[in-house]
């Protein structure tokens, strides 16, 4: 059976059913809010909507799963709008997606039903613009300190690199501008932690807690 995922973000329509917005974006000449589709994402109505020369910065990036057709609602938000990654940039829409200063900027998506007695698996397409100390790409955290990231900085560069609970497991380094896919596949009755990136399988690290009661944050 398809089990269907606790959260799915994307600026594209991920199921035919989606109609809804896939982000909120402020724009920097006044502060302004607006909700856009995916469609006015690429066909330049946000782009009309931002402004000749401003900047348009996340607020919200919804969550498009559903769990029995009910949605999730699991939406990664900042409110905080010095840490809101950009979406356009000096009017032009940002090439690759949504650019995340790997300073301070964050989106934070509440709590997610996630416990560490099951088997599951986190997704995501990403590129490294700089070899520059970068925040944790995908991190997750139970609030007592414990927390997972799937990619950390080292004084060599960015590296595919799983944290968990104070332990850590490298999987080789990510090359600056290259777009890849990381696929980290928990299994419960092994206490395993597979990593795959574009397909590839980098290696495993053994872990009880990969998953366990986790807050998802996306730098």
């Amino acid at each position: 059976p398809i089990i269907e995922a606790a959260a799915a973000y994307s600026l594209r329509n991920l199921s035919d059913s989606y109609t809804g917005s896939v982000v909120d974006v402020r724009r920097s000449s006044d502060g302004n809010t607006a909700p856009f589709t995916a469609a006015e994402v690429t066909d330049g109505t946000l782009v009309a909507w931002v402004g000749a020369g401003n900047n348009g910065t996340v607020s919200k990036w919804y969550d498009q799963s559903t769990t029995s057709g009910v949605p999730n609602a699991n939406h990664a938000v900042q409110t905080d709008t010095a840490s809101q990654p950009k979406i356009v940039s000096g009017g032009s829409l940002v090439s690759g997606g949504i650019d995340f200063d790997g300073v301070d900027d964050y989106l934070s998506s509440g709590a997610f039903p996630l416990t560490g007695t099951d088997d599951l698996s986190t997704f995501f397409v990403a590129a490294i613009d700089s070899s520059a100390d970068l925040n944790p790409l995908i991190s997750q955290s139970d609030g007592s300190g414990t927390g997972r990231t799937w990619l950390q900085s080292e004084a060599a560069g960015p590296v595919f690199e799983s944290f968990i609970g104070g332990s850590s497991s490298q999987f080789g380094a990510i090359p600056v501008g290259a777009e890849f896919l990381a696929s980290l596949i928990y299994n419960d009755s092994a206490g395993t932690l597979d990593v795959f990136r574009n397909g590839s399988q980098s290696g495993t690290q053994a872990s009880s807690i990969a998953f366990e009661a986790a807050n998802g944050g996306i730098n």
